[in-house]
């Protein structure tokens, strides 16, 4: 799981954070505000979730990414293909500046590129023209 402060940033976005569901077992989250920020946290089932005033990030692992995509795919095949696709041909979105990326931020890069047409560039994602 991709703990990095690059992760943190690209995944504090709506787009990413639109796509949480509620709290399962598992999960990763770190706090803008209060004495954790910064933290990783994982979530267990039983605790409270974390208070709206600390600004929860939700930091999804690669399979939450994967379902995620999934849902604009016939198979899981096909979105594989896709993805390969897109990181060794599609220069414009980044990827060939993510030599050093997690699989997370990867498959982060893939969703925003194939759904908003933004690419992660200079710390911050862009809408590509």
């Amino acid at each position: 799981m991709d703990k990095t402060k690059e992760f943190i940033k690209m995944c504090d976005c709506p787009e990413i954070q639109g796509c949480f569901q509620g709290w399962e077992d598992g999960d990763f989250y770190t706090v803008k505000k209060g004495g954790g920020a910064g933290v990783i946290f994982v979530w267990s089932t039983g605790e409270d979730e974390p208070p709206e005033m600390y600004e929860p990030i939700w930091l999804p692992r690669q399979d939450q990414i994967q379902m995620i995509i999934t849902k604009d795919y016939k198979t899981t095949l096909e979105m594989i293909c896709d993805f390969y696709a897109v990181v060794t041909v599609d220069k414009p979105m980044g990827f060939d500046r993510m030599f050093d990326a997690s699989w997370e931020q990867h498959w982060v890069a893939f969703y925003m590129w194939k759904k908003y047409a933004k690419a992660w560039k200079d710390g911050r994602w862009k809408k590509y023209k």
